[in-house]
């Protein structure tokens, strides 16, 4: 994203407003990694475990799993997101480089007995050129590894699920109300498919349109997909109308017979199986993390004089009116909020937001 990049962002506040994945969800993509399916688990035999984190921005996913690696690798395209650079509280360090990919081999990723064994994605797979990832990450897993893609779509109040349309209708509708044009495209309507038009190396085995999916189980025979996934990591997958990977016959060269279908799944937000990254805000905490949305900066960019009235209203109370965009959005917030009792006269108080979560992994065959 060219505007995480742009000398005016301030990679401060995105690294302190951002919210923060559920340990769920780590545990699912270990428990998948090193425990699914039960016939061919297990770390790679060689030792020396390495972990991948594409498009890691300031480290959140790559220092929360490099405890559990020898070595731990985060690319990202921009290098004020590599300069911040988190580092775990114990373990390795991780290490940082500027880098994308479409292109590991530019990025001095490792191939054989060097290649990564878990490879992640958080909040980035939405922009990936996949034609040209999907070959990189069959040349560099080794066998037996896990590719995992995590991301989470867009906000939603979960305690009061009927004020959630006022923050789509900031997200999605043009000024001077709303950002919804200066999302780029089509990386935004990508993640808040949760991830549904991703598609893996090769056609999955569990998809819509298959009557039976089975895997090696902990026994001799075989066993459901989304049985023995919702034994090994506590959720069942959904099956989905599988997109058809697209690629140039200079890409594709037969890497999809590297990967193996029984083991490519998604866990997904459901209204019958809720999946959601929570948080409990105040009207100041939604007000910074509202101004580290790529489209604000973008809105920004095209009408400066608007920004200048955020600028001047700075000293303000949140919630106020007048100032920018995000401000006449938040007048409207703590109206509505205190309109349910969650916030008092001056906008004191706090409320429950939320964000739906998607997980797709596929593993290398061994």
């Amino acid at each position: 994203m060219k505007s995480f990049a742009d000398s005016s962002f301030d990679v401060e506040r995105y690294l302190s407003c951002r919210p923060s994945y559920p340990q769920e969800v780590y545990d699912i993509i270990l428990a998948y990694h090193f425990n699914f399916p039960p016939s061919r688990s297990g770390p790679y035999k060689g030792g020396n475990s390495r972990l991948l984190d594409l498009g890691c921005g300031p480290g959140f996913v790559a220092s929360t799993l490099a405890p559990h690696f020898e070595h731990t690798l985060g690319l990202d395209p921009s290098t004020k997101m590599v300069d911040i650079g988190l580092q775990p509280v114990r373990g390795e360090k991780v290490e940082y480089r500027v880098g994308n990919a479409e292109d590991l081999d530019s990025a001095g990723v490792g191939v054989g007995d060097q290649g990564v064994d878990l490879v992640v994605a958080g909040q980035a797979a939405h922009w990936f050129d996949h034609s040209k990832v999907w070959p990189q990450l069959t040349k560099h897993v080794r066998p037996g590894g896990t590719v995992a893609y995590l991301g989470y779509a867009e906000l939603l109040f979960p305690s009061q699920p009927h004020l959630t349309h006022l923050f789509t209708s900031f997200s999605s509708s043009p000024p001077p109300n709303g950002i919804g044009p200066y999302w780029s495209q089509p990386g935004r309507g990508i993640v808040e498919g949760l991830l549904d038009r991703v598609p893996f190396p090769v056609m999955p085995t569990l998809r819509r349109s298959s009557l039976t999916a089975q895997v090696q189980g902990q026994g001799q025979g075989k066993v459901e997909v989304g049985a023995e996934i919702e034994r090994v990591v506590g959720r069942r997958p959904v099956s989905i109308d599988e997109p058809k990977l697209e690629s140039s016959s200079d890409t594709h060269n037969g890497y999809e017979k590297e990967w193996a279908p029984e083991t490519a799944i998604r866990i997904r937000h459901t209204s019958s199986s809720p999946f959601l990254m929570r948080q409990h805000w105040t009207l100041a905490q939604l007000d910074a993390y509202l101004r580290t949305f790529s489209a604000t900066h973008e809105y920004w960019r095209a009408n400066p004089q608007d920004q200048a009235k955020g600028k001047v209203k700075a000293k303000a109370k949140v919630g106020d009116v007048g100032g920018d965009v995000v401000d006449r959005f938040m007048a409207v917030i703590k109206e509505a909020f205190q309109k349910e009792g969650m916030l008092d006269q001056d906008g004191n108080g706090s409320f429950d937001v939320a964000w739906p979560l998607v997980l797709m992994m596929i593993k290398k065959n061994l």
